[in-house]
C-alpha cells in the first residue's frame, strides 16, 4: 500500500480553487499532510474576487483545513517582486468554511462534503512587517484575523500637511487584527496613529450592535503638542497643555416591556481640546 509520495520538478498540490506550487514536495495520503520548500500558495478571496498569495521558504499542510508557513510573504500580487506585502516569520492559516460532513466508508474518516458557506480563512501571523517594495516600514509582533476581510491590519497611510498639526504621517488600522484577536460578531473597531511636526496623535474607536444593546466608544489624545492655542486674531496665545486627550462612551441597553436604558460618559483634558483638533 502506498502511503505517501515524493515529487520533484514543478510540483502542484491542488484542492478546489487553492493550490501549492514548488520545486519538490512530500505528500502523505493517510494523514493528508505535506511539506514543500520554496512554496507558493494561492487561493481566491471570494468576497472581493481577488487572489491571495503566500510565498514561503517552507509550507506544510497539517490537515485538510490547516496550513503552516515559515518566512512567509502575503500579498495579492502575481509577481515575485511585489509592490506591497506582509512578511511573517511564521504564519498559520485555517479554512473555517462550513461544510457538510460525510463519512468515508473505506477509511471510516469524516471528510468534507458540500460547501454550506462562502470560503473563509482565518490567519495568525507572528513577527509581522508591512513592506513597500521589499522595504519594511512597520513592525508588529503578531496579527490575527479573517482573510475574507483582506490580509492586513493596516487600512490606510496618509502623508501630508495638516492645518492643525503641521506636516506628518497618519495611519489607520483594523483594531482587532492589530491586537491579534478575532472580531466578535456585531463589533467593529479602528485605531489611528500619526506623527506630526506639532506632536504625536493616537486614538481608538469601537462600535457595537447586538440584539439587546448597542453603543460607541472612542479615546483620542496628543503627546508633545504646542503649549499654546491660536484660534484667530481675538483668541491668540491661549495657554494649553502639551499632552491632551478625550474619552467618550455612549451605550443603549434594550430592556423588557419596551424599556430602554441610555447613558453617555464624556471627559476631556481641557476646554479647547475639541476645537483645536476636531
Amino acid at each position: 500500500t502506498i502511503v505517501g509520495v515524493y515529487l520533484e520538478e514543478d510540483v502542484i498540490i491542488a484542492r478546489g480553487a487553492r493550490y501549492f506550487r514548488g520545486p519538490k514536495a512530500y505528500y502523505d495520503f493517510t494523514t493528508h499532510r505535506s511539506v514543500m520548500p520554496n512554496a507558493v500558495f494561492r487561493t481566491i478571496q471570494e468576497q472581493r474576487d481577488i487572489p491571495v498569495y503566500i510565498r514561503a521558504e517552507e509550507a506544510r499542510t497539517l490537515s485538510d483545513r490547516e496550513m503552516w508557513f515559515r518566512n512567509a510573504k502575503v500579498s495579492t500580487s502575481d509577481f515575485y517582486s511585489m509592490t506591497y506585502h506582509i512578511g511573517a516569520s511564521r504564519a498559520y492559516v485555517k479554512d473555517i468554511t462550513i461544510y457538510e460532513e460525510e463519512l468515508d466508508p473505506k477509511t471510516g474518516r469524516v471528510t468534507r462534503g458540500v460547501r454550506l458557506s462562502e470560503q473563509q480563512f482565518s490567519a495568525r501571523l507572528v513577527n509581522t512587517t508591512f513592506n513597500v517594495r521589499s522595504v519594511p516600514i512597520l513592525y508588529w509582533p503578531w496579527l490575527q484575523g479573517d482573510l475574507s476581510d483582506g490580509n492586513s491590519a493596516l487600512r490606510t497611510v496618509r502623508v501630508g500637511s495638516d492645518n492643525k498639526l503641521g506636516f506628518g504621517v497618519d495611519t489607520e488600522w483594523h483594531l482587532f487584527r492589530l491586537l491579534g484577536l478575532i472580531r466578535p460578531e456585531g463589533f467593529k473597531g479602528g485605531a489611528e496613529l500619526g506623527f506630526h511636526e506639532d506632536g504625536a496623535v493616537g486614538g481608538l474607536n469601537l462600535e457595537y450592535l447586538r440584539d439587546n444593546f448597542s453603543g460607541y466608544a472612542a479615546a483620542y489624545g496628543i503627546v508633545g503638542g504646542d503649549d499654546e492655542d491660536d484660534f484667530g486674531d481675538e483668541r491668540e496665545d491661549i495657554s494649553a497643555p502639551g499632552d491632551r486627550s478625550r474619552v467618550l462612551w455612549r451605550h443603549k441597553q434594550f430592556l423588557e416591556d419596551d424599556w430602554q436604558l441610555q447613558f453617555e460618559f464624556s471627559w476631556q483634558s481641557d476646554r479647547n481640546f475639541l476645537e483645536k483638533l476636531f
